[in-house]
């Protein structure tokens, strides 16, 4: 019996996508949260597309491979979408509309 040794190399790349997606997760479930059920829904479909397993899964199963330079834009239309959405409830939290 021979057993497989898998090793696992842990590089900027890796970390900066696991935290960037969960954190752009928390975001959107936060948008989801606040009635903001389509844009929630929409930038959490996209951060699952940062997560590293992601990766995997598109070029295994699907023959393609996201790019860095697309993760990158991906990441910063999200942060411009959550960041604006939040900034908006923010406002009308102040101006008392949503309580």
């Amino acid at each position: 019996m021979s057993q497989k040794i898998v090793k696992i190399s842990i590089n900027p790349g890796l970390i900066f996508g696991w935290f960037f997606s969960i954190l752009f997760m928390l975001g959107s479930i936060f948008l989801v949260l606040r009635w903001f059920y389509v844009l929630g829904t929409i930038t959490f479909l996209f951060s699952l597309l940062l997560l590293p397993p992601a990766n995997k899964f598109t070029s295994k199963n699907l023959r393609f491979e996201i790019s860095i330079g697309v993760k990158i834009i991906i990441g910063i239309i999200l942060f411009m979408l959550i960041s604006g959405a939040l900034i908006q409830i923010l406002y009308y939290t102040k101006q008392g509309v949503y309580g």
